[in-house]
């Protein structure tokens, strides 16, 4: 048992040379200069070991940082982005091609739609003369009982 103990006190102590995480490093490398800098004249947190994870106000750092960084590539982007797109022209031909194709499917449609009520009215027709029919015979098989019963 005593080695068992020996074991747990040494391992806390193995565990605190291990290398930390950093989360300013992966930001900084990636990150402007300018940036950089500013994290760097910002005195920086104690980071825990690895074996022991982050606290949750390191986490949020992390992200809050992450988050900031991904804004502003964002942003940056979308200025260079906007600067290096000629304007857009389109041409009256491909207007027209355009207005074609829509009035094609227009007229596609439209006649979907008139295939559809006509198979609805027909089988409305169907339903309706079929349940006529029954209704004939089941009266004609009424009026036989009551035939062959008067009979008997």
């Amino acid at each position: 048992m005593n080695s068992i103990a020996r074991k747990r006190r040494s391992e806390p102590q193995q565990q605190q040379q291990a290398p930390t995480y950093n989360p300013n490093i992966n930001i900084q490398s990636q990150s402007q200069p300018q940036q950089s800098q500013q994290s760097q004249s910002q005195p920086q947190t104690p980071q825990k070991p690895m074996g022991t994870g982050l606290t949750l106000p390191q986490v949020i750092s992390v992200i809050d940082n992450r988050l900031i960084h991904l804004e502003n590539f964002v942003k940056e982007n979308k200025s260079v982005d906007n600067a290096s797109l000629p304007p857009a022209e389109i041409s009256p031909e491909f207007i027209e091609e355009v207005q074609t194709r829509f009035d094609i499917l227009a007229r596609e449609i439209s006649d979907l739609k008139d295939v559809v009520l006509k198979l609805q009215s027909f089988t409305m027709d169907v339903n309706k003369s079929l349940l006529e029919e029954r209704i004939h015979i089941l009266s004609d098989l009424g009026e036989n009982k009551n035939v062959g019963g008067e009979d008997v």
